[in-house]
């Protein structure tokens, strides 16, 4: 009686049967859902402390992986400035060599330890590596076409390491900058010049490497004098003040072979260039320069060698028996007097007057 009477009612008012079934569909979507929600939490719930086990294991190895790598990593490069550190202190072609591929050394362990790092990580989290390495690869190349002149940069600096054309504390030429290399790595090269200026070359701009000091020396003199001077007298004094030089106490030692004296070398505008050699230990070519232009000058003073230095000469000829003719002089006599008269006016302008006799000395 009730439900019919309900449904007579529903049926009366079919707005208020729509708003019933909609709340009674609400209500059931509704319960369905959390129904759903619940299983699914406990089904993670379950899970999780189902695989609890088999993630403590993986956990721990992760950190023993990277326990390890560190001190792998630690250990060697301690090792490797160690060795450097000695290297450096041997003074010799195998410790430049030694301190020049240190850098190399360094960049190597850095990268490796940290690849093989990932590597053993990933595979202990269970993750496929094959998908990864062939990403990498497509990486890579994107990013050597994108970015040519660091990889021109690199592989040219590996092989300026490789070829050891270049050792650390050589004194080289390189892309219009001269210095001694104090550091060579994948993708630069340090030079300081002279006045302590650091210049950082990219390997990749570098096309002609001159170096000036690699196994041995020459130092090139050139010395210039008069054309009035006996050139055999001017080559005896050198080879003279060059074999003093090579049994100085101060550089026996540097100076491996010489002195050369070549002669005249040309003739300039206003001297006879003689050129000497000496060879030396590297490095040393400059000071052994040094030392020899000093004694050459004080012999020359002693001998009365001139040296010549840049001047003009008038030469007006000379007859055939030797005599030089006249020289006429011509002077303009007004234009000279104007001359005069302008220097006598400019002075007076620019002299004050001179006081009296009676105020000489006067208070």
């Amino acid at each position: 009686m009730r439900r019919s009477c309900k449904d007579s009612s529903l049926a009366l008012h079919p707005d208020l049967h729509l708003r019933f079934r909609l709340n009674l569909e609400k209500l059931t979507y509704t319960e369905i859902f959390q129904k759903e929600v619940e299983m699914d939490f406990s089904i993670i719930v379950q899970s999780f402390l189902s695989n609890i086990e088999n993630w403590a294991p993986i956990a721990l190895r992760i950190v023993l992986i990277i326990v390890f790598s560190w001190a792998f990593w630690w250990f060697f490069s301690k090792m490797v400035t160690r060795i450097t550190k000695q290297a450096a202190a041997m003074n010799t072609q195998r410790g430049q060599r030694i301190q020049t591929l240190s850098s190399l050394m360094h960049s190597v362990l850095n990268f490796g330890v940290l690849a093989i790092m990932l590597t053993l990580i990933l595979g202990a989290l269970g993750i496929n590596l094959g998908p990864i390495i062939a990403a990498a690869g497509v990486v890579g190349l994107a990013i050597g076409f994108g970015a040519q002149s660091l990889v021109k940069d690199v592989l040219n600096g590996l092989f300026f390491l490789l070829e050891n054309h270049v050792r650390v504390g050589d004194v080289i030429e390189a892309a219009g900058k001269v210095g001694q290399a104090e550091q060579i790595t994948l993708r630069t090269l340090i030079l300081r010049d002279f006045a302590g200026k650091v210049h950082v070359i990219p390997h990749g701009e570098i096309t002609t490497v001159t170096n000036l000091s690699k196994d041995y020396s020459r130092a090139l003199i050139s010395i210039g004098v008069a054309y009035r001077e006996d050139a055999d007298h001017v080559m005896r004094l050198l080879q003279e003040e060059g074999e003093a030089l090579a049994a100085d106490p101060r550089f026996s030692d540097v100076i491996t072979d010489g002195p050369e004296v070549f002669g005249i070398d040309d003739f300039n505008d206003s001297d006879l260039l003689f050129k000497v050699r000496f060879k030396t230990v590297p490095l040393e070519q400059w000071n052994v320069a040094r030392a020899f232009r000093l004694r050459i000058k004080r012999r020359f003073d002693l001998e009365g060698v001139e040296i010549p230095f840049p001047h003009q000469t008038l030469y007006f000829g000379e007859d055939k028996d030797g005599t030089a003719p006249p020289a006429h002089v011509l002077i303009n006599h007004r234009e000279h007097r104007q001359i005069t008269a302008k220097s006598e006016d400019t002075d007076s302008l620019m002299s004050p007057p001179l006081p009296d006799g009676n105020d000489f000395g006067s208070d």
